[in-house]
């Protein structure tokens, strides 16, 4: 099983999403720079329901017509890995050991009360790139990874390099066969898997 995803978020047309703004705030979305090593996010967020045209994007507070607002790969503003606690626990049950994982938890106020969903964050940016496949740009920044098995062989789930190098908390998570089965066969809501590109390099001694 030499399969690796992107753990991507469905697309809808009408779907709830986690927003962090606040009257108070405005705008304006809180630093994550300040907490990724805190254990629970220090502000709260909100369901709200995103509507998708051909004229934008429409917020509203009315989560009315949604047949399941608390989706367990959880879209939000702020763009974090937010997971329910079934989520959480399916990828935590199928992780070798080597993956460096921690979490932070996040309140979200929704229907029916307040639950506690999960920020993934890594403790390190792993070597996982074969960098002579992968597509650059100009500038450097990566356009099309190509991971190498030699490095990810052993790795439930990962992430990819960014601009931010020391960044512990990304949106880009990319997961193996097994994890992808799990969920799958658990039925858990709100993401897609999408293939990528894994070189088969002869495995170092």
């Amino acid at each position: 099983m030499n399969d690796y995803y992107l753990l991507a978020r469905e697309s809808k047309k009408e779907f709830a999403s986690a927003s962090g703004r606040t009257p108070e705030a405005g705008s304006r979305e809180p630093d994550a720079g300040h907490w990724e090593n805190a254990s629970e996010l220090p502000f709260e967020l909100h369901l709200v329901k995103l509507t998708v045209s051909k004229d934008g994007t429409a917020v509203s507070d009315d989560l009315k017509g949604l047949t399941n607002p608390w989706l367990d790969f959880l879209p939000n503003s702020p763009e974090l890995p937010l997971m329910s606690n079934r989520l959480k626990e399916f990828i935590t049950e199928n992780l070798t050991g080597e993956e460096g994982l921690g979490w932070i938890r996040a309140k979200v106020n929704g229907p029916g009360g307040a639950r506690n969903y999960y920020i993934l964050k890594f403790e390190s940016v792993p070597d996982v790139l074969d960098t002579e496949s992968t597509v650059y740009e100009k500038n450097g920044q990566i356009m099309t990874p190509f991971f190498s098995l030699n490095k990810v062989h052993q790795l439930g789930i990962f992430h990819c390099p960014g601009p931010d190098s020391s960044s512990k908390i990304t949106s880009a998570l990319y997961v193996n066969e097994m994890v992808k089965r799990a969920i799958q066969k658990n039925r858990l809501t709100g993401m897609t898997f999408e293939k990528v590109n894994v070189t088969e390099q002869k495995f170092l001694l």
